[in-house]
């Protein structure tokens, strides 16, 4: 029965979990992921801790996984297609991948999960690899055919699609940090050259996406997931504090996704994570973006802070755009399942508190469902709503994953989770 202290949501809202094909499949041969761990792991100063290797083996156990969705109340999913499954050499589309991720996407619809899909989740196809990836323009070109292929294929099926996940980051990991394939330096240079081309093949697949859609009569929205970084004042009763925040808030929010065309694009999806607790006094940007963290702060198992109100600061700053809102990332490593519940419930709370002050926030995806591949950080970090045992492959929910059920199934978050 409802409680009228409940904190409800819309009726059409999409309540969901999230995955990307690298990280859950396994066995992604022809990602130059694969070729780069294979030869990173042999260093000394190896930047991967684990081989991906045959990972939670979802490629094979998509229909366990989504019966485990269904079951947890989850009316939504996004995943990921591997462009290097889709064409593992530059002239060659392979008829195999395209009816496994048909059946993946069957396999949704018969649950009635909606799917929403994202074209590229990181990875690239090693023959683009081989020409030089996002520093090589040739890239946005390739892209475009490749995008192209997939509103041809599975556009009847799929309304919601990303061009793009995550393109900051990606081109900070690979270029400026030098920690994920291709890792050969790290240069600003090169940072800006591939970040220059993820732009551009962004922008390019958008028109290429919602023009093949349109070519065969299919209805698509089309967007790109950005990892959003929330500014809070250190001090709240310092007034600099207070305006340095809403200010780098606004620039970084304005700026970003300026590059990006998000006025064009159909909807904002909002990858959030880290909160950046910012004084006046901090000078270094790299540690403005790593924030000040409070003696004794609980922080995840990767040392990532858990602040809700910075997911409320950031969809404030997105209602002026006028556009949908999907969080279509939103997790916590916690292998003891200690904090889960409270990270989901507290986040949820700020989503709540941002749609009422005028955010069209339409669904939330918590990362991830199951326990992955968390890129250099390896197989340590627990996701997942669902354990995985690795030895066994075997799935269990967790706690948390029970309180999120109770929120999905019931449209709102209960008076006693409040």
């Amino acid at each position: 029965m409802e409680n009228k202290n409940d904190l409800l949501f819309s009726k059409d809202f999409y309540w969901g979990s999230a995955t990307s094909a690298y990280q859950v499949e396994g066995m992604n041969t022809n990602s130059d992921w694969w070729a780069w761990e294979q030869e990173e792991i042999k260093g000394a100063h190896s930047k991967v801790r684990d081989l991906s290797g045959n990972s939670c083996d979802h490629y094979s156990r998509f229909r366990e996984d989504f019966d485990w969705a269904k079951d947890l109340g989850q009316n939504a999913h996004r995943l990921s297609i591997e462009w290097a499954r889709i064409q593992p050499s530059e002239n060659e589309w392979s008829s195999e991948a395209v009816e496994h991720y048909k059946e993946v996407i069957a396999a949704l619809r018969e649950r009635n999960i909606e799917p929403f899909v994202t074209a590229l989740h990181f990875t690239l196809p090693q023959w683009v690899a081989d020409y030089g990836g996002w520093l090589n323009p040739k890239i946005v070109s390739s892209y475009a055919k490749y995008v192209e292929f997939l509103i041809e294929n599975f556009g009847d099926k799929v309304t919601y699609w990303f061009t793009l996940n995550e393109p900051l980051i990606a081109a900070e990991m690979s270029f400026l940090k030098g920690t994920w394939a291709p890792a050969k330096n790290k240069s600003v240079p090169d940072f800006f050259h591939a970040l220059r081309n993820m732009i551009k093949a962004h922008k390019t697949g958008y028109g290429v996406m919602k023009q093949a859609a349109q070519k065969k009569g299919y209805s698509i929205k089309v967007g790109a997931a950005h990892n959003l970084i929330a500014f809070t004042p250190y001090n709240t009763k310092s007034v600099f504090d207070v305006f340095l925040a809403a200010a780098l808030q606004k620039i970084f929010i304005k700026a970003y996704l300026g590059f990006f065309s998000v006025k064009t694009d159909d909807f904002i999806a909002v990858n959030f994570y880290l909160t950046s607790r910012v004084h006046l006094t901090l000078l270094n940007i790299s540690a403005a973006f790593v924030g000040i963290k409070d003696e004794g702060e609980v922080l995840t198992d990767v040392g990532w802070t858990m602040r809700p109100e910075g997911l409320y600061r950031v969809l404030i700053n997105l209602i002026n755009f006028k556009k949908e809102i999907f969080i279509t990332e939103n997790g916590v490593a916690d292998v003891q399942d200690r904090h889960r519940a409270q990270f989901i419930v507290e986040h949820l709370k700020a989503v709540n508190q941002a749609i009422v002050q005028g955010a069209d926030v339409r669904g939330y995806f918590y990362w991830s469902l199951t326990d992955n591949f968390e890129w250099a950080y390896g197989f340590a970090p627990r996701f997942g709503l669902l354990a995985v045992d690795y030895s066994t492959l075997s799935r269990t929910a967790r706690h948390s994953a029970l309180v999120y059920k109770r929120i999905c199934s019931s449209n709102a978050i209960a008076a006693d989770l409040v």
